[in-house]
């Protein structure tokens, strides 16, 4: 296959008081004004010889170190398959990877529990989920790519509100999810042909969203730093455990 800074300024004002000068009052009686003393020369003392004084060179201004700025790496790959595309194929229109306690399945097929991408598309997804596993509420299921608008039309918030205030789904909720589109080069502990690799899209689970995103910051750093990584990714499936539910999550590495 990539603070705060208080700033005290303090402002003074110096306030300075000016006294007018009292004027002579020139209507006073007329009286002659002796007459003034002749005028002498002064001598002017000699001047003192002109010294040149060489100012120090000022001292260096230091400069601090720009700080790096790591950012998250694949996002040349974010939408690289356009919205509009996957939307006209629909849900299932490549084959669908998914984790669960068993590791990857491909169309009921086991993959085990790693399998490497070559990634060539990822975007973010939302499923709108009704929080019940009854029959009626698969049919409820909706989509969204950005969190507002429905596929298919429709508003996310309003839909919501008509599952829980009319449906009654109490749980009913909008799920985040991440989509990845690539080339399936490894299944079953061992690479696979190349032809055998086939486009396929990995749903990663609102769970596992989390360590794709943190992924990508390791992977941005590592770029960052110089490193040249891998375009493939390696998807690891795991067990996690809340409560008393037992579930299935993927993390990621570079190849």
């Amino acid at each position: 296959m990539a603070l705060t800074r208080n700033t005290a300024t303090a402002d003074s004002t110096a306030n300075t008081m000016f006294e007018e000068m009292e004027m002579p009052n020139t209507a006073a009686a007329e009286v002659a004004a002796p007459a003034a003393p002749a005028a002498t020369t002064a001598v002017a003392p000699a001047a003192a010889p002109a010294t040149t004084a060489v100012a120090p060179a000022a001292a260096p201004t230091a400069v601090a170190a720009p700080r790096a700025k790591f950012a998250p790496a694949l996002a040349e790959f974010n939408n690289a398959i356009p919205i509009e595309t996957i939307e006209g194929m629909g849900i299932g229109g490549l084959p669908r990877i998914t984790v669960d306690l068993g590791g990857f399945t491909m169309q009921e097929k086991p993959l085990g529990n790693q399998i490497k991408l070559q990634l060539l598309s990822w975007n973010v997804k939302y499923a709108i989920v009704t929080g019940s596993t009854d029959a009626e509420a698969n049919e409820h299921y909706k989509v969204s790519y950005d969190g507002v608008n429905l596929v298919g039309g429709g508003n996310v918030e309003e839909y919501l509100s008509w599952l829980k205030n009319v449906k009654g789904y109490e749980k009913a909720a909008k799920k985040q999810y991440v989509d990845l589109w690539g080339f399936l080069t490894f299944a079953n502990g061992k690479d696979l042909p190349e032809d055998e690799c086939k486009t396929v899209n990995v749903q990663v689970s609102p769970f596992s969203v989390s360590k794709f995103h943190a992924f990508q910051l390791d992977l941005g750093i590592r770029q960052g730093r110089g490193m040249t990584v891998s375009d493939t990714i390696v998807l690891n499936a795991e067990r996690g455990k809340m409560g008393s539910n037992n579930f299935g999550y993927i993390t990621f590495s570079a190849k």
